[in-house]
């Protein structure tokens, strides 16, 4: 069972995006980064899109920068 896990970090998302060198992690917004593996569903269009991740069913925005990137991973 994955349990969505929220934990307060002081760093740069750059930073642990270096330091987790995983392809499963995607940074879909400049607040957020998200495991691949977690997206339940994608949804909206180009002037917005929401993930929802983890069990529980929270909504991750996508930043309209990162569309395109999220497209490619998730199809």
């Amino acid at each position: 069972m994955n349990r969505l896990i929220n934990q307060q970090l002081r760093t740069t998302l750059t930073s642990v995006l270096a330091d987790a060198n995983e392809k499963s992690i995607f940074q879909c917004h400049r607040s957020f980064i998200v495991n691949l593996s977690n997206i339940r569903s994608a949804h909206g269009n180009s002037n917005g899109y929401q993930l929802t991740v983890g069990d529980e069913h929270h909504t991750v925005p996508v930043s309209r920068s990162y569309v395109k990137t999220l497209r490619s991973f998730v199809g």
